[in-house]
């Protein structure tokens, strides 16, 4: 990864006004263990936040959903906050989801 693509992914994390006050700030300190963060994982959270259920993103990765879910779960725990607001119908990103989510598309670029 670039530094200055992390710099500038977390600019723009940081400017926005609308998640709350620490979100951007929790995220952009993660930024080092990001950058040891497993790809796959980071793969499967993208499409997650695209397809908008597990169910969804699991098809377009010709995976189980149990294997979806258990990966988000085991990022989730690497970063340390919660990505997604699960109910038993619904899947939507936290803030601080949401503010992970330029990291990750850095990422995988």
């Amino acid at each position: 990864m670039v530094d200055g693509a992390w710099r500038a992914a977390s600019d723009g994390i940081i400017a926005s006004s609308s998640w709350p006050a620490n979100a951007g700030a929790r995220v952009a300190a993660l930024t080092k263990s990001v950058k040891n963060m497993q790809t796959p994982d980071v793969r499967i959270f993208l499409a997650v936040a695209a397809a908008g259920t597990l169910s969804a993103a699991a098809r377009q990765l010709n995976v189980g959903p149990m294997q979806v879910s258990r990966r988000i779960a085991a990022l989730e725990d690497e970063l340390g906050i919660r990505l997604f607001h699960r109910t038993t119908r619904s899947i939507s990103l936290t803030a601080e989801g949401e503010a992970f989510l330029p990291y990750a598309h850095v990422m995988i670029e």
